[in-house]
């Protein structure tokens, strides 16, 4: 265990619910917290951040206990060092960019280099100026983040911050942030329940359902299971990661090696060989053939075996998980009737046939 891991040993209840996480965050990289609505996402965090103080068991950092059960006093919340954005924003209204940073930066002594380096990072120059009432949603949000990270925290909390904003927004907001987490010296919590956000910014996961831990590990291999077994209808989708093998420049394609098999893509020529992507399958651009079928346009072919077919939301429709090599999973949504005219079963070897994938940028 490293010296700034966030131990986590709580258990926490409300009238109907109650939380009990018993887990270690590690000090590198950014763990999503993600779960339906009321699995306990934000009431983890205010745990955390001390703002919910009804709560038993221990929050440690490094080898500083934030608060313990039986340990005398909790560290208050402005102590534990911790920064906090919401999807609210809650800047300074009687103060401008700048001196919203600046009231950070000068709490926590943060040196000028590293705090240029954060306005680079969020391209905040532009904005300094102007006031928080003249800025857009992602504007408030790109501020609210480099005023936490002026403030020199050894923990980043995230909590739903692009909740507010349309999916346009977000998309670009998402760089934004890819680009001011890297190499942030401690954990990092980022609260969705958006799997695009998940996908595109975190490393690992911790899936909440019903105030348990449900899975910790892999951000792809967690939410790919976890959908296969969830979703349902036009929803229904697959995660997949990979890893660029080759480009092909004269067809504007990318070789990638995925689930024991290849697939190609475009739109990765900017990316080295070697690089990680991870994809984003629905379930309705999945096609199935019991043999390797020839004179059509879809290239994408992996081997897969059939675990379970259910019902969907449709009448028409059934769901086929599938299961490729490795153990990733993946769900097809096909009508009923060509379901029996193929004779599917579970346990069938079939080949998938992927018509398109959404790529979730790493």
């Amino acid at each position: 265990m490293s010296a700034e891991d966030l131990t986590l040993d709580l258990r926490w209840s409300r009238p109907g619910f109650t939380l009990r996480v018993d887990t270690v965050i590690p000090a590198q990289g950014v763990t999503g917290v993600f779960g339906a609505s009321g699995s306990g996402k934000t009431s983890l965090l205010r745990l955390i951040a001390g703002f919910e103080t009804s709560g038993a068991g221990v929050i440690r950092l490094g080898g500083t206990d934030w608060s313990k059960t039986g340990g005398g006093n909790s560290l208050p919340p402005h102590k534990r060092r911790i920064g906090y954005v919401t999807q609210h924003a809650d800047l300074f209204e009687h103060l401008d960019v700048r001196g919203n940073l600046d009231f950070a930066a000068r709490r926590s002594g943060l040196p000028v280099d590293r705090q240029d380096g954060i306005i680079e990072a969020l391209e905040l120059d532009t904005l300094l100026g102007r006031r928080t009432g003249q800025l857009s949603g992602g504007e408030k949000q790109r501020v609210a983040l480099a005023r936490a990270l002026m403030s020199d925290p050894k923990l980043l909390m995230l909590d739903e911050p692009l909740s507010a904003l349309d999916r346009g927004r977000r998309q670009k907001l998402i760089a934004y942030i890819r680009n001011s987490l890297a190499g942030f010296p401690g954990p990092v919590l980022y609260v969705s329940h958006d799997l695009d956000e998940m996908l595109a910014l975190t490393d690992r996961v911790l899936l909440l359902e019903h105030g348990s831990i449900r899975y910790q590990g892999d951000t792809s291999d967690g939410l790919s299971n976890y959908l296969v077994q969830t979703d349902q209808g036009e929803q229904a989708a697959g995660v997949l990661s990979g890893q660029i093998e080759a480009h092909d420049h004269g067809l504007a394609l990318s070789r990638v090696a995925i689930a024991g098999g290849v697939i190609y893509l475009p739109d990765l020529l900017d990316r080295p060989p070697g690089a990680p992507v991870r994809l984003r399958i629905a379930a309705r651009d999945v096609i199935l053939a019991r043999n390797e079928p020839q004179g059509l346009s879809i290239r994408n072919r992996l081997k897969a075996t059939i675990t379970a077919i259910d019902a969907d939301l449709a009448p028409a429709f059934c769901l086929v998980r599938l299961q490729l090599a490795g153990g990733t999973g993946l769900t097809a949504r096909l009508t009923r009737a060509a379901v029996q005219e193929l004779s599917l079963e579970p346990g069938d070897p079939v080949l998938a046939l992927i018509k398109t994938a959404s790529l979730a940028s790493l």
